[in-house]
């Protein structure tokens, strides 16, 4: 007998052909038999690029007994996928409108150049899986997937929605686009346990899982995308997690590293209102892109209640995007973000973190988590609960490790403190506190559908005006598909001339700061763009004026971050962007979520200010949490720090720890308050006393120490961080007239001859005009011979090389330590001619001089014209060799005064100072080039900044710069910025302290800003910051 078995061309057609027999009963029941085991163990396998349809709507005639390959004859359900193969290429069509509550399971990956996609066809309503609400439930189910994706759907109802399950290692490339995931519960705190999903903690909406080997470097999958994704009332929102499970409560791998997932992008999504929050643990190489997720973590947890969770994730940018309204449900934490244990350069980036019931984000558990970084973020009233253990913007908590990084430009009003707990490691920069939240303005957070709502409007520029965008409904965006506004970002039209704007209309004048960060949202193609910020059509940001390119690929991007730029009311700042130039906007779509925030208060003295009067006994901590750097501190009964200001407002903003004490508040002389200054952790920058409703005028505050404390607390300890006070522009100190300082420096380029002259590196002739006004290495000045042991007369000689008119000579004497004034001579004349050989003119005659100081000693007489300058010294001193010499620092020459140093008469502002002994107002006492004196320095800043600023406006063209005398801690250089909206850069600022001086055509301001770039060092700052008028 033969037995013949052939397989049709349609999926599980066969026939048989046999030979007549006795047995052939039994032959066809043996055939039988098997037959039934091939049909139970096979998969159909289709051709490649073939889309296959499911549709159980009536009427769409469907049949799961055919080939699903035709709308007309779809299959009815997912029973054919479930037991299905499919090849690179292919697409499973869901019909929209349509629904089903069954799991669909898929075991087929596609290629790099032929991905799989599971999506949508027809019209209406995304096709839905609606599960039964059991825990047990599944929506989709994706084993060992590459190259899939997974789009257009809605899946609701089960205990995991999507599913991507990894039991292997080294796959690549999975997506889900536009996808409405709601209603995702059942398991919650590892309950009930999952036997299919054993490292499942919360139920979540998608879940990228598995149980894969442990490697020191493989992943199970990387290149993963999710993007437009709405996220509602579900355990968990998007979930990489529970690789290896078994580890730290129960899903919670230390062993893995960050080997799990790896390039990873979250973009354009909404989660919100939901029980739990997001788990990201064991991947690298993650970028969270204008994304939102709101009131999150609303069901009580005894561990890890957030939003967004961190557990061994490496090189991680959060963007743009919103992360607020955890409530206050008593759980433990309640943060907007946990970075909770291994994390390794975690970067929040111009976000709006703002109104949690706990922390904006927590640093959790040792060891150390380097490479933070927290910048340019809004951070607006976190720890609404008022948990003393869980405060304020940025918290470290549970382990006494700083983590290393920076905290910087980011603009704050944190009731509760901005930081709290060890932060001593990170790096503190340009953080700006707002007297309100009313007063910060972030654009996503504060986007809308009307015109003008939180100060925000919409607008195109068409290359000569404004106009208004029309509101796009449908997508929630203003303009229309080849060109609109949207709450994080933008994409620009394809007319080169026109400029997309986000516009904000100044409710009240002031000074503000802005922020943002500015990077493609759409990295994969498009030809870059060109953006800009503009005041009033005028372009105040790149300070160049020249718009600022982004390219096609640039999803890093640049900061877009301004200080102190004075508004009028109505005045409107725009934040534009053009498609380059090019006349193409194709995928050219921006990320952009910029902010606005007031300048707190008008005046706000650090602690070492020297208009702050401290009786009792006072130390002095350095912390980088503290405003400024430092903080005074005492533990004396009845010790005071007094403050004197004018204005309608003030606050004292100090430290809370748990061995602080209560000290009494008094205005004017009369008691207000008594404060306590207790915490459980501790709570840096925060107010410890307010009073806002003080009569205009100059008022006296009194902060005095008590004997008493919280029972709570360890000891008695008070701080003082700063005093913040409002209300009146204050009148600056009366300062005396500056000496004109007129230009040129005649002295500059003369030729200098002597009676004699010591020479050596650091000594002679042209020393005196190199522009070094101190005596330092290299350039100590100008000496006469060391030898002669008696007292006798000398002299030096400057030839200008032609006639001046001259009226003032300043002498700058020997200034380096131990040898101030040194060789000065006590009997001297200044002699001026026409030529060489006379006749000469005494126009100065000293007798009996004194030591001189450090500083410049002026010679002013009435104008000269004159071409040769002579000093001749007929009674010489004594220097500390023994010998009588001459020895000078520099020489300057002047003309008739025509410009005076204003700086002197202005308010300093600072990034910070590093103690009272360097602070900021010494960039401005007259004195320069003294190594560790007079001088200004930053705390732990390589590029600090400096302002001046004025209560009237003035004119001004020239500008002096004298770097510190330090051999390894150097500014370099940097630029300057002006009230009127430009900018100047200086490069090559002398590492000696020479002045840098630089000129401009007349500008008109209240004020300018020296921000240092390039900087070498810490604590770096400016000797001298001269400006002219």
């Amino acid at each position: 007998m033969i037995v013949k078995i052939e397989r049709g061309i349609m999926m599980n057609s066969f026939s048989v052909v046999s030979k007549p027999s006795m047995v052939i009963k039994s032959v066809l029941a043996f055939v039988f038999v098997i037959l039934v085991v091939l049909i139970a163990l096979y998969k159909p396998v289709f051709a490649n690029n073939t889309t296959y349809y499911v549709n159980n709507l009536s009427g769409s005639s469907c049949s799961n007994a055919g080939a699903g390959t035709s709308t007309a004859t779809p299959w009815c359900d997912f029973t054919p996928v479930n037991s299905s193969s499919f090849l690179p290429g292919d697409q499973i069509l869901l019909a929209r409108g349509a629904t089903w509550n069954q799991q669909l399971t898929f075991n087929s990956s596609g290629t790099t150049s032929s991905w799989i996609s599971i999506s949508a066809y027809g019209t209406g309503a995304k096709p839905k899986i609606s599960r039964n609400s059991a825990a047990t439930d599944r929506g989709i189910w994706l084993n060992n997937a590459s190259f899939v994706s997974v789009s257009n759907l809605e899946v609701s109802h089960a205990g995991a929605g999507i599913i991507f399950w990894y039991s292997t290692n080294l796959h690549d490339g999975i997506t889900v686009d536009n996808v409405y995931v709601h209603d995702i519960k059942g398991i919650f705190g590892y309950s009930p346990v999952q036997t299919d999903l054993p490292g499942m903690y919360h139920s979540a909406g998608i879940l990228i899982t598995g149980n894969v080997p442990v490697t020191t470097s493989d992943y199970a999958v990387q290149n993963v995308t999710v993007s437009n994704v709405e996220g509602y009332n579900n355990n968990d929102n998007f979930d990489i997690s529970g690789f290896n499970p078994g580890g730290f409560i129960g899903f919670l791998s230390d062993i893995l590293g960050y080997h799990s997932v790896q390039n990873v992008i979250l973009k354009n999504s909404y989660f919100h209102d939901g029980d739990g929050g997001d788990n990201y643990d064991n991947l690298r190489n993650m970028k969270i892109i204008d994304h939102r997720i709101e009131n999150m973590a609303s069901r009580y947890q005894t561990v890890g209640t957030t939003s967004l969770f961190f557990w061994h994730a490496q090189n991680v940018t959060i963007v743009n995007s919103i992360i607020k309204g955890i409530p206050d449900t008593g759980s433990y934490d309640q943060v907007g973000s946990d970075l909770e244990k291994g994390n390794d350069g975690i970067r929040f980036r111009s976000n709006y973190i703002g109104n949690n019931a706990g922390p904006g984000i927590e640093i959790l558990q040792d060891p150390l988590q380097p490479n933070l970084e927290f910048s340019s973020n809004v951070f607006v009233g976190n720890g609404t609960a008022g948990n003393s253990s869980f405060l304020s913007g940025i918290q470290k908590s549970w382990g006494v490790i700083s983590p290393t990084g920076s905290i910087n430009d980011n603009l704050y009003y944190e009731p509760t403190g901005f930081t709290n707990g060890p932060l001593s490691a990170m790096t503190f920069t340009n953080n700006q506190d707002a007297p309100s939240a009313a007063t910060l303005f972030h654009a996503a957070n504060g986007y809308s559908s009307i015109q003008t709502t939180n100060n925000w409007s919409y607008q195109l520029y068409n290359g000569s005006s404004y106009s208004n965008l029309s509101y796009d409904s449908a997508n929630s965006w203003w303009g229309s598909s080849t060109g609109y506004v949207s709450r994080h970002g933008a994409l620009p039209n394809s007319t080169s001339s026109n400029w997309l704007a986000r516009a904000w209309k100044a409710p009240t004048a002031g000074y503000i700061n802005i922020r943002g960060r500015v990077l493609k949202n759409d990295s994969g193609g498009g030809d870059g763009v060109k953006v800009r910020i503009t005041k009033n059509g005028s372009v105040i940001w790149p300070t160049s004026g020249t718009p600022q390119t982004i390219s096609y690929n640039d999803d890093n991007g640049v900061n877009t971050t301004l200080n102190a730029i004075t508004v009028a009311a109505n005045d409107v700042i725009r934040f534009e962007v053009n498609n380059g130039g090019s006349g193409n906007s194709a995928n050219d779509l921006i990320s952009w979520s910029p902010s606005v925030g007031y300048d707190n208060y008008t005046t706000k003295p650090d602690d070492s200010d020297g208009d702050i009067i401290y009786t009792g006994t006072w130390g002095i901590v350095s912390e980088p949490g503290y405003y400024g750097g430092s903080a005074h501190w005492t533990l004396t009964t009845g010790a005071s720090a007094e403050y004197t200001f004018t204005g309608t407002s003030i606050k004292v903003i100090g430290a809370k720890n748990n061995n602080h004490g209560k000290a009494d508040v008094y205005i004017d002389g009369v008691f207000s308050q008594t404060i306590d200054t207790y915490s459980a952790s501790t709570v840096y920058q925060i107010e410890i006393y307010s009073n806002t409703s003080l009569s205009s005028g100059t008022h006296t505050i009194k902060v005095v120490q008590r004997s008493d404390k919280n029972a709570s607390s360890s000891n008695y300890y008070t701080d003082i961080d700063a005093f913040d006070s409002s209300g009146t522009t204050p009148t600056p100190t009366p300062t005396p007239t500056p000496t004109p300082t007129p230009t040129p420096n005649y002295a500059s380029g003369a030729s200098v001859t002597a009676t004699s002259s010591f020479v050596n590196s650091d000594w002679g002739l042209s020393r005196t005009n190199d522009s070094q006004r101190s005596s330092v290495t290299g350039s100590w000045g100008w000496a006469t011979t060391n030898t002669p042991t008696i007292n006798h007369t000398e002299s030096i000689t400057m030839d200008m090389l032609s006639n001046q008119t001259i009226s003032r000579v300043d002498i700058y004497p020997r200034n380096d330590a131990g040898h101030i004034g040194e060789g000065f001579p006590i009997n001297f004349t200044i002699q001026v001619a026409t030529s060489s050989s006379g006749p000469w003119t005494t126009v100065v005659t000293q007798t009996s001089y004194p030591l001189p100081g450090n500083a410049v000693q002026s010679f002013s007489f009435t104008s000269q014209t004159a071409r040769y300058v002579k000093i001749e010294g007929t009674s010489l001193r004594v220097v500390s060799g023994g010998q009588y010499q001459i020895q000078l620092a520099e020489i300057e020459i002047y003309g008739t005064a025509s410009s005076s140093n204003i700086a002197p008469t202005s308010t300093v502002t600072a990034s910070s100072q590093y103690s009272g002994a360097y602070a900021k107002t010494l960039a401005v006492d007259g004195i320069s080039g003294i190594a560790n004196s007079n001088e200004w320095a930053a705390l732990a800043e390589a590029n600090p900044w400096i302002q001046l600023t004025w209560g009237s406006s003035q004119t001004i063209n020239k500008i002096r710069l004298y770097d510190r005398v330090n051999s390894s801690e150097n500014i370099n250089g940097g630029t300057l910025t002006f009230s009127d909206g430009s900018s100047i850069s200086v490069s090559s600022i002398s590492t000696t302290g020479a002045m840098k001086e630089i000129t401009f055509a007349n500008k008109t301001v209240t004020w300018v800003k020296f921000q240092a770039v390039g900087g070498v060092g810490t604590n770096n700052g400016l000797s001298e910051f001269e400006v002219y008028n």
